[in-house]
């Protein structure tokens, strides 16, 4: 009883202390937070928005359809094998992979929302589905800020092998007792394309919302701590971007940035926050496995290295006057948007009345 009145009381004066914190900032320091805000919107309009925007309507779009959920079923037997996972719960992996952090979770969420999963495999899901996506690594973090197309794509490998590897550790926390669900009847949603434009704009909104809000406070936290050092660690550790972009800016090893895609950053430890209370994994376990996932990223970022030693000597060539070259604006989001335009033909067509 002694420790709970200690713990609520240290709670209250963390609490009051970082309320005083943020009264001083916005009193003394306002243009500071100004500057940090601008910064999260520039990132969030010229990086996080057009790499994850159009994948994420994507993978919500398949996500409802009955083909994904049929080939899950097939492909049921290989994914208990290996990750003693259903396939509709490996399905989601693949569109994390695919889409972005909050997409995976967002999906996991999704599945176990409607008894297609059970609990204990939803928190199992939600140790290796959040992932960075091909779009931002390869195009915003590989191209943009290291000048190098082939670092991309090692930093990409390096954050699948990663979580591959967690997926499969996680096999041997499976609750044998409530693996067998009744699986209930699919129904496909009869808007696919407009909910899943409303879902992935909800969701955009609520990711620049945490960007926003992370360095704002790392523009706070600057004048607070002003050796370089630390406020390089804060920001790597705040929000993925922004500390992608400070690394690489301090000229920090490949790896290191492998380490942080890997984490994912606390701005993206509370959006999928969001979804995970579902299902109840705990706070701390999941901030234990996105620490352990950066550092296998870093590992697997390594090997690769050794294995591919010239890849990261290879610079795309930028011009001042062009705009960098990017994933979202590519051959590959253009085959998406087409197929998404397709399904949305599809649906207008087969609920075409006829007079």
């Amino acid at each position: 009883m002694a420790k709970k009145i200690l713990k609520r009381y240290l709670s209250y004066v963390l609490i009051g202390f970082m309320v005083l914190i943020c009264l001083w900032g916005f009193i003394f320091h306002p243009e500071k937070i100004a500057q940090g805000v601008l910064k999260g919107l520039l990132l969030a309009g010229q990086k996080v928005i057009p790499s994850l925007f159009p994948f994420m309507v994507f993978s919500s779009c398949i996500s409802k359809t009955r083909m994904f959920h049929s080939i899950s079923y097939k492909i049921e037997k290989l994914t208990k094998k290996i990750f003693k996972i259903s396939g509709i719960g490996f399905s989601s992996i693949l569109l994390g992979f695919l889409g972005g952090y909050p997409v995976g979770a967002k999906s996991v969420n999704d599945i176990y929302s409607r008894g297609l999963v059970t609990k204990n495999e939803a928190c199992r899901l939600f140790c290796w589905c959040s992932n960075p996506s091909p779009a931002f690594v390869i195009s915003a973090v590989g191209v943009f800020m290291f000048s190098s197309y082939k670092s991309g794509i090692i930093l990409y490998i390096s954050s699948v092998l990663s979580a591959f590897a967690i997926g499969f550790c996680t096999r041997f926390f499976e609750d044998d007792k409530g693996c067998d669900i009744s699986t209930p009847l699919f129904t496909q949603p009869k808007n696919i394309f407009t909910d899943s434009v409303s879902e992935t704009s909800e969701t955009t909104l609520g990711i620049c919302g945490w960007l926003l809000t992370f360095c704002s406070i790392s523009a706070l936290v600057e004048v607070l701590i002003p050796q370089k050092t630390a406020m390089t660690f804060i920001n790597c550790i705040s929000e993925v971007t922004f500390g992608c972009e400070t690394a690489s800016a301090e000229g920090l090893p490949l790896p290191i940035i492998s380490a942080i895609l890997g984490f994912g950053g606390f701005a993206v430890i509370f959006q999928i926050l969001t979804y995970m209370k579902n299902c109840g994994l705990s706070l701390r376990v999941f901030i234990c496995i996105k620490a352990l996932n950066g550092a296998l990223n870093a590992f697997f970022c390594s090997v690769l290295m050794r294995i591919f030693p010239e890849s990261t000597t290879v610079s795309a060539t930028i011009t001042a006057g062009n705009q960098v070259f990017s994933l979202s604006n590519s051959i590959i989001t253009g085959l998406f948007l087409i197929i998404m335009c397709t399904v949305f033909v599809l649906e207008v067509d087969n609920k075409r009345k006829v007079c």
